[in-house]
């Protein structure tokens, strides 16, 4: 498969497992797991060439490790919107977890923590250099650190999926929030508009240029 292919399996498999499993008419279980030949048949009716070895590849090799299959199921490792309940023990966190927050969000996460938005679970990073990376694509963002450890200590759970943890909220005592990023200021119109008077030591009667608003005029001979 290339990035293509295994991009666009993966998109498939999140839609079908993490949010709207009716529309492929696939069950999934309180643990999130569906039947992996029915994902295979419902994944086959929208895009036939899929096969068995592609989801395998997509498991078992890919690098943010999405899925997992136990007992010829499959499901989601995180990032459920629909309701599943987490069948892993607590683990123990590192020392600093961190997310990505929107500037504009700053002042509910400085009030009520981090919270689930559009999924069932925070999910935090190991990496606050990820958690940036992806915030260049999405706007402006601040990256929060969470204090995990001391949150765990004061019995916050978090388990571990792989390339992230979750967790049902970190209250605000946990976090150290940075300042909101300063507004990105327009760029004035007048920056582009042209000279209102003539250039010094111009004689009062000479003609007046073109106006060309930044762009040089080239003369083209006709032939």
């Amino acid at each position: 498969m290339d990035r293509r292919d295994v991009e666009h399996l993966s998109k498939m498999l999140s839609l079908m497992l993490r949010h709207r499993p009716e529309e492929f008419g696939v069950e999934v279980d309180r643990h999130g797991y569906a039947d992996l030949n029915d994902v295979l048949a419902a994944l086959q009716e929208r895009t036939p060439s899929v096969t068995m070895e592609d989801i395998d590849h997509l498991v078992y090799e890919a690098e943010k490790q999405r899925f997992e299959i136990a007992n010829g199921r499959i499901r989601a490792r995180y990032g459920h919107s629909i309701p599943i309940e987490i069948d892993r023990a607590p683990a123990e966190p590192p020392e600093f977890l961190y997310q990505e927050v929107s500037a504009g969000d700053l002042e509910f996460v400085k009030r009520e923590g981090l919270v689930p938005q559009d999924r069932q679970y925070v999910h935090l990073s190991f990496d606050p250099h990820r958690e940036g990376r992806q915030g260049r694509r999405r706007g402006p963002q601040v990256v929060v650190r969470v204090r995990a450890r001391e949150a765990h200590a004061a019995g916050v759970a978090f388990y571990d999926c792989g390339p992230t943890m979750l967790t049902a909220r970190v209250p605000v005592d946990f976090l150290d929030i940075p300042e909101a990023p300063p507004p990105v200021q327009a760029q004035s119109f007048r920056a582009f508009e042209a000279p209102s008077g003539p250039a010094p030591g111009t004689p009062p009667d000479a003609p007046k240029p073109p106006i060309t608003y930044g762009r040089v005029r080239k003369t083209i001979p006709r032939r």
